[in-house]
């Protein structure tokens, strides 16, 4: 079984408890403290032990720093729905409209994906990434030879199938997935937090920027794009197109809920209440997860286009992906659409993305005689 290594996540743990035990500043405690609390416990869960603190930490006074940090994210967060409320109104809409059109239907055949031995597992993984050229498949590698994948994590909290934990002070992190065998979904899950880990590594790590889910409403499309692209390389490959189509199946209906959830919010005429947790809630109490829906949601659709640049140039999508990463905290929504090479009322129309989801679709139907 994929593991991270225990002794280096110790060693980083314990060098990072030396570091906040001593003399640092509010930015240091922002970008490392919380990372090493997720750390920690995941140290707990999976190996039986913990790190400590030491001597006299105030860790009120480091809670109320990462609170201060949530506060103002919301307030930016909120200020993004505000200015740019009706565009994604009309999104919602038309990706909905889409789904309805084309006769979706969810089909969570999990059972019908393809296995794979450990061997197997990682060369898919390595192998999907080589095809983005040597940068990004060497961090990939690195991953997997420093040990810093654990497949099968135990987790207090199994919402997502897995996540990325990064120290920025030590430019490095490590990925959890939730599940314990070897098939395309845990694949795809892999290939989904390595995403954000070449995120964190190429852009945040060393331009030092601080993005948070609420600030940065793009925070999902780099994880996103290699996974809808894992889905393709599957397909294209004849690896596992069944499980190519699935696998894209869920994203897709994902997709709706949370689009559905944001029509909700945006045709409600009550005022909203942005809290820290990523819910907002309206005058009559009904909450709606707002955070989710906007990163994960916008995540998956730039994803789409994206990838519809990719198949026609790996070369102009390399350029393209590169500048949306790298420059997106500066970027306002509609600039960051125009970074793709599209207009904003074509972007939000659905057109371009309409024939790849009526493909999976008609695919699925004929497979399963729906």
């Amino acid at each position: 079984m994929i593991k991270v290594n225990e002794d280096m996540l110790i060693d980083d743990l314990l060098y990072t408890a030396s570091a906040l035990s001593g003399d640092v500043n509010k930015n240091f405690i922002r970008n490392n403290y919380g990372n090493f609390l997720i750390l920690n416990e995941s140290l707990m869960f999976n190996f039986g032990k913990v790190v400590l603190l030491d001597g006299i930490v105030n860790t009120g006074y480091y809670e109320r720093v990462l609170q201060r940090k949530e506060t103002q994210a919301v307030q930016k967060f909120a200020e993004f729905l505000d200015s740019n409320q009706d565009c994604l109104l009309e999104l919602c809409k038309n990706y909905c409209n889409i789904m309805d059109e084309i006769g979706f239907n969810q089909y969570p055949f999990w059972d019908s994906l393809r296995r794979y031995n450990e061997e197997g597992f990682k060369d898919l993984i390595l192998g999907f990434y080589s095809t983005f050229g040597n940068d990004l498949y060497n961090t990939v590698k690195r991953y997997f030879d420093e040990e810093r994948i654990h497949i099968g994590t135990l987790k207090e909290d199994n919402e997502y199938a897995g996540f990325f934990v990064g120290l920025q002070w030590l430019d490095s992190g490590y990925i959890f997935s939730i599940y314990d065998y070897f098939d395309s979904a845990t694949a795809s899950s892999i290939v989904h937090e390595l995403g954000h880990a070449l995120d964190a590594e190429k852009f945040l790590f060393p331009q030092k920027k601080n993005l948070t889910i609420f600030s940065d409403s793009l925070i999902e499309v780099p994880s996103t794009t290699f996974e809808f692209g894992f889905n393709d390389y599957l397909r294209n490959n004849h690896i596992d197109s069944n499980g190519g189509n699935i696998l894209e199946n869920c994203r897709i209906d994902n997709m709706k809920l949370y689009f559905d959830t944001l029509k909700q919010v945006f045709e409600t005429p009550d005022e909203m209440t942005v809290y820290a947790d990523g819910f907002a809630e309206d005058t009559a109490g009904n909450q709606y997860d707002v955070r989710d829906s906007i990163i994960y949601g916008l995540g998956y659709y730039f994803a789409m286009h994206l990838n519809l640049i990719r198949e026609a140039s790996n070369k102009d999508f390399l350029r393209i992906y590169n500048n949306l990463i790298t420059s997106r905290k500066e970027m306002t929504f509609e600039y960051s659409i125009n970074t793709l090479g599209l207009s904003v009322d074509d972007f939000v129309s659905g057109k371009y993305v309409k024939p790849k989801l009526e493909k999976n679709v008609l695919e699925l139907k004929k497979r399963y005689k729906y």
